[in-house]
């Protein structure tokens, strides 16, 4: 495992381009970069609620199972024993409800995670995100780890990040095994970073020193001077998992004996380069992975924390408070309305996946102990506010990336219509010299350099177009011929491409 240099921002080693890796072994098309990837989609946050069995206190403490899932797993039901014979019955609906029969192996394909991660592999950003008061088994879904256990590539209690990373490698090694020769298919790094007290510590760096949380116009909210792992193998990304996991903060308190005092972001960046035509050179994606365990929501008459605990409770309950200030925000959708990122780290730094153009995943953790129904509820309807925040996921490329491809989208759109009118003419016996300039669409660049030139000069020859159209439209209709006339009526509806800008640069 080699250590990268060090980074100023996310999925960045100081180049401004960032550095680049090869997808040889897939073509992208346009399922995989249409108009729609570039320009967003709209999604909505997907929600699942993972139940945890009762644990051996509360089933000596005679506790009561309050949480029932439905047998769809779409729904659940919160029953409240109240004073005599009066029972309470809440019912909420998610994308999916897990159970506690439920093991850990199984989660990744009840939350459907791989989508997530083919997205990521097609260079989206990602972000699954597990939530809920402390001890409901928020870290033990994400990292897996139990009384401060390793994870292993055979382990059975592995969580969701040690399986996303497996999956990727075979998803990275089945998409590139096609390419015998040149540079690695993919490029994977990896961050580990906390948010304690408010402040930011990189979780793989001993020397105690905060980090800054910066801004940019191209990347947001990002932290600064953060290491990023070179990670060649999975064994590599294990490493930075239990290295950053033996890191955080954790402590003891009567609600959990290993308690998160912090918020911790594992991130995996993975660079390939996409193939969009056989004569244009390649275009570079930045996927991004995001796995996110928030701290647990406390209240100190339970968990009786004093001295420093106290301090790191009261700093982990405002960064939730605001984080659910923020998915109010979104969820109410109101125009106008400012939504609170930067009242916290945390929320400025999940500024993309919340509301932004990342995919997200959000996993509520419950216990289902009597004695918990009112910290379960509060997350119930945390989880139901954040299932309506709409996102706008959107494929990560440069700047001057997106206008190549997008000027190689418009030529190959002026081919296909050359194509057509030039088939129509053939039909009608019409020579193609009578209308010459149709021609000098259908000349494909050779270079990076000729299709910059040749984009400069697509508004011309578009001007031109709508003009040529009209003049064959009045030729044909001038001919009493049925077949004539129904060409002329073709010429008439055909399209001349949108109000697309074409911006020439050097």
């Amino acid at each position: 495992m080699a250590n990268s240099a060090q980074s100023n921002r996310w999925g960045e080693n100081g180049d401004d381009r960032r550095h680049t890796s090869w997808d040889a072994g897939t073509t992208c098309s346009k399922a995989v970069l249409g108009d729609s990837d570039i320009e967003n989609q709209s999604s909505n946050i997907k929600v699942y609620v993972r139940t945890r069995p009762l644990s051996r206190e509360e089933l000596n403490k005679g506790e009561s199972n309050c949480i029932h899932v439905s047998h769809d797993e779409k729904s659940l039901k919160v029953v409240e024993q109240g004073y005599g014979y009066n029972i309470t019955t809440r019912s909420f609906q998610f994308d999916g409800c897990i159970g506690p029969e439920v093991h850990q192996q199984d989660v990744i394909k009840k939350v459907a995670m791989k989508k997530l991660l083919d997205k990521v592999l097609d260079g989206y950003s990602s972000t699954v995100m597990a939530c809920g008061q402390t001890g409901s088994g928020k870290t033990y879904t994400m990292c897996g780890q139990e009384e401060n256990q390793l994870c292993d590539i055979q382990g059975g209690d592995n969580g969701l990040i040690a399986r996303s990373a497996t999956y990727l490698f075979e998803a990275m090694k089945a998409r590139g095994q096609n390419v015998s020769s040149g540079p690695k298919p993919f490029i994977m790094r990896a961050s580990y970073f906390e948010i304690y007290t408010e402040q930011v510590n990189d979780l793989l760096r001993l020397d105690n020193a905060p980090r800054d949380v910066k801004w940019s116009s191209r990347d947001g909210y990002y932290v600064d001077n953060l290491l990023l792992v070179d990670c060649d193998t999975l064994d590599d990304v294990f490493s930075v998992l239990n290295e950053g996991s033996r890191n955080r903060k954790v402590g003891s308190h009567e609600l959990n004996k290993d308690s998160s005092r912090s918020h911790c972001i594992m991130t995996l960046h993975i660079d390939s380069l996409c193939q969009v035509a056989d004569d244009a050179p390649p275009i570079t994606r930045y996927g991004r992975m995001l796995f996110v365990d928030l701290a647990g929501s406390e209240r100190l008459k339970k968990s009786k924390s004093s001295g420093e605990m106290l301090k790191e409770t009261g700093s982990i309950n405002r960064s939730l408070f605001t984080l659910g200030k923020v998915i109010s925000a979104l969820s109410e959708g109101k125009k106008g309305d400012v939504v609170p990122y930067r009242e916290s780290l945390l929320t400025k730094l999940l500024m993309d996946s919340l509301g932004g153009k990342s995919l997200a995943l959000m996993i509520a953790c419950v216990s289902p102990a009597s004695s918990a129904i009112d910290e379960t509820l509060s997350t119930l309807h945390y989880a139901t506010c954040a299932n309506n925040i709409v996102n706008a996921p959107a494929v990560n490329l440069d700047a001057r990336d997106k206008i190549v491809l997008k000027l190689q989208r418009e030529i190959a759109h002026l081919k296909e219509e050359n194509h057509y009118l030039r088939s129509k003419l053939a039909e009608q016996n019409i020579e193609v010299d009578q209308f010459p300039s149709l021609g000098s669409a259908n000349t494909p660049p050779s270079s990076a350099t000729k299709r910059v030139r040749h984009s400069s000069q697509l508004p011309k020859s578009r001007e031109k177009l709508p003009s040529e159209l009209k003049g064959m439209e009045k030729y044909f209709s001038k001919d009493s011929t049925g077949s004539n006339k129904e060409l002329a009526k073709e010429l008439s509806g055909l399209s001349v491409f949108g109000n697309f800008q074409v911006t020439s640069f050097s």
